[in-house]
């Protein structure tokens, strides 16, 4: 079956460029928090979300379920998020007891994956 035209010329080229973004999120984390060597990091990307890598973890799994749709990835890509999700919760709490008022203070001005969700700040956490 051939690729309607919307598809070849606007999801595939959106999806591409989805992943290039997340690339380029995943490397900006890594960069600030291995200069870091320990200490808070609340600068750079790190000042508009608190886990830049695991969102552009999951922007790379969106942009694979939008390229290739297939049983695995329908299954494996909320598994993955919910898993990236389990991750980063469980590192805010480590940071709670390491950093204490200054990362509570962090969390509740930096969104945890993406800073466009405003009123999704503390997103995916359960109560």
């Amino acid at each position: 079956m051939k690729n309607s035209p919307i598809i070849s010329f606007i999801i595939h080229p959106g999806a591409d460029i989805l992943l290039l973004v997340a690339l380029i999120t995943i490397y900006a984390g890594w960069k600030k928090i291995h200069k870091a060597q320990g200490e808070l990091v609340n600068d750079g990307i790190y000042k508009y979300v608190r886990h830049p890598q695991y969102a552009g973890f999951m922007l790379i799994i969106v942009s694979f379920l939008i390229q290739w749709p297939t049983l695995i990835t329908l299954v494996m890509g909320p598994v993955l998020i919910w898993k990236y999700n389990s991750l980063a919760i469980r590192e805010e709490n480590e940071m709670l007891k390491l950093f204490g008022e200054r990362y509570k203070a962090y969390m509740k001005v930096t969104p945890r994956y993406f800073p466009f969700i405003g009123s999704l700040k503390g997103s995916f956490h359960p109560t």
